[in-house]
């Protein structure tokens, strides 16, 4: 029986925090839960950017490398130009 030296409210206070207390460790296991998760997340972000840095530097690797190339094609074709416009001159 409720002590009558206790008012409603208080006795519904009471109630209301022996259930949070009660459900407290249901509460860490959450979020505990919700960390791992983040934890998880965090790392498959961190593999995916690697990857994606990896990929960027192949790209630009193979950039650099058509860029040569095209170089190389136009001072062929300015050389062969040049070798033409001097056997016309013979």
């Amino acid at each position: 029986m409720a002590d009558p030296n206790f008012t409603k409210q208080q006795i519904d206070d009471a109630k209301e925090l022996k259930k949070l207390l009660q459900d407290q460790p249901r509460l860490l296991r959450s979020i505990s839960g919700l960390w791992e998760s983040i934890n998880k997340s965090v790392q498959l972000s961190e593999s995916s950017s690697k990857k994606i840095a990896s990929s960027n530097k192949d790209f630009l690797d193979i950039s650099k490398q058509v860029l040569s190339n095209t170089k190389d094609i136009h001072k062929e074709t300015v050389d062969w130009k040049d070798i033409n416009e001097e056997i016309l001159k013979a």
